[in-house]
């Protein structure tokens, strides 16, 4: 994390409305705008040229890395919890933890622990994947085939019923 991250932290650390969606302000899209502007013109006032657009980008790739860096960070029972961060990782989750209140974590429902994709692929997350079934061309020839056996069943029954006048042999006997 270098001097500008820190700095786009601390910005932001500042202005509840950029982070917190019960704040007034954030719903307020032309005081978060402002917000960035003058972030973006003091970037620029050292010589450190940069568009909002990049700054709001910057900050969602930030906050996204704090949110996998606290699961990451999580450890089982009876296990120091940072135990698997780097110390650099370690200082990104301190200077954000502010956020932690912030950010709700998604339940997820799974019926297995592994997906497995066409491919080959696995994944041990089943959101990692979407998965689309297409009926092969055997599939809608069959339901074709179906559909035409239907048809000609109906249309013979419905001969049968305006042939009733006529006598139907069913064992040979007339």
């Amino acid at each position: 994390m270098d001097v500008f991250d820190e700095q786009i932290i601390e910005f932001v650390e500042a202005r509840k409305y950029l982070y917190s969606s019960k704040d007034p302000g954030f719903k307020d899209r032309q005081l978060k705008q402002n917000s960035w502007e003058s972030l973006s013109q003091s970037f620029a006032s050292v010589g450190k040229d940069i568009s909002v657009t990049e700054l709001v980008k910057k900050w969602g790739n930030l906050r996204d890395r704090y949110v996998r860096l606290k699961k990451k960070g999580k450890a089982p029972s009876g296990s120091s919890a940072d135990s698997s961060l780097k110390p650099e990782e370690r200082k990104l989750v301190e200077k954000m933890n502010f956020l932690h209140s912030h950010i709700v974590e998604r339940s997820r429902k799974t019926t297995g622990n592994t997906v497995q994709r066409e491919s080959g692929i696995t994944s041990e997350n089943p959101l990692d994947y979407t998965t689309t079934i297409f009926a092969d061309s055997h599939d809608s020839t069959f339901l074709q085939s179906a559909d035409n056996q239907e048809s000609e069943f109906s249309q013979s029954a419905e001969t049968s019923l305006q042939n009733s006048d006529e006598e139907v042999n069913i064992d040979g006997v007339v």
